[in-house]
């Protein structure tokens, strides 16, 4: 119970600390999220919609909101994609619009390499309120900003295949600090990538890793791997730095995805207690001459 307790102080927090990107389980079809150079990578025009409650049950705990779309123009080497993102910690109340431009260098019909930048900026927010203080006229909470709005930028590489994909980016080129000089966010450095496999006609395996820097005491490797089985189900499981297990299912309707993913901590202390859940859909779109593909790979 203490540990529990720990918890929640940690994520309400008394003081401002800096703040992570958002964890979002099936990132597959939205990697735009924190690498510009996705967009277009589908080669299609996609709208996607997430939805996560990371440690359900428990106060302050993590709820993240995505929406995105991005599409290839007409001449497919040139892209365009927008994300905006919710993310509600404790009293922080985060709100990112970026706009992501991608240009594409083909080096063959089934391989590519695309480099993009995004614009934008993130609204952050404090909700002091939720605080029970011994002191309410605490200087460190009276003289701190209730929220305040900051621009940045991000870059990014991605080189896509027919059967493997590559990604490294900075979605937030920007650390950030308060008008009192807390640092509220310190960017982040993405490595991605996975792989094909086709053991039987109606399965592919796709093995994949999400690599985060912050620093040296803020990082974490995800690992794991999804199977497509007779091209209308995904079928998944992964862990984060072996410390969370975690299990998606998408069903494939034609253009639309739909999905569901759960997570849930195995440190035997809060693991059958507090779980995560997030809910997907997308659909791809024919539009600026794009065509639809039978089955998205990523």
């Amino acid at each position: 119970m203490k540990y529990v307790h720990f918890l929640a102080l940690f994520l309400i927090g008394f003081k401002l600390l800096a703040q992570q990107d958002p964890v979002i389980g099936q990132y597959q079809f939205t990697q735009m999220m924190f690498n510009p150079a996705y967009a277009g990578a589908g080669e299609v025009t996609s709208f996607d919609l997430q939805v996560r409650k990371q440690w359900l049950g428990l106060d302050g705990s993590p709820t993240t909101g995505l929406l995105s779309g991005n599409t290839s123009l007409y001449n497919k080497y040139m892209a365009v994609g927008l994300t905006l993102v919710y993310d509600e910690v404790g009293i922080n109340q985060n709100t990112d619009l970026f706009g992501a431009y991608s240009y594409a260098i083909n080096f063959s019909e089934t391989i590519k390499l695309s480099f993009g930048l995004q614009l934008g900026f993130t609204s952050f927010n404090f909700n002091y309120g939720q605080l029970n203080l011994d002191d309410p006229s605490d200087a460190d909470f009276t003289d701190a900003p209730n929220g305040f709005l900051r621009p940045n930028f991000g870059t990014g590489i991605f080189l896509a295949a027919k059967k493997y994909y590559l990604g490294i980016s900075v979605p937030r080129m920007l650390d950030v600090t308060d008008g009192n000089g807390n640092e509220v966010y310190r960017k982040h450095y993405y490595v991605s990538g996975g792989f094909i496999l086709d053991p039987f006609v109606e399965m592919k395996i796709k093995p994949y890793f999400l690599l985060r820097y912050v620093n040296p005491e803020a990082k974490s490797l995800e690992l794991g791997s999804n199977f497509l089985l007779s091209r209308v189900v995904w079928v998944g499981i992964n862990t984060r730095n072996l410390k969370s297990i975690g299990m998606m299912f998408t069903v494939l309707f034609s253009n639309i995805r739909a999905g569901y993913s759960g997570e849930f901590l195995n440190d035997g202390l809060t693991s059958s207690v507090y779980n995560t859940h997030e809910l997907y859909v997308g659909i791809d779109l024919s539009l600026f001459n794009n065509t639809l593909k039978q089955v998205r790979l990523y």
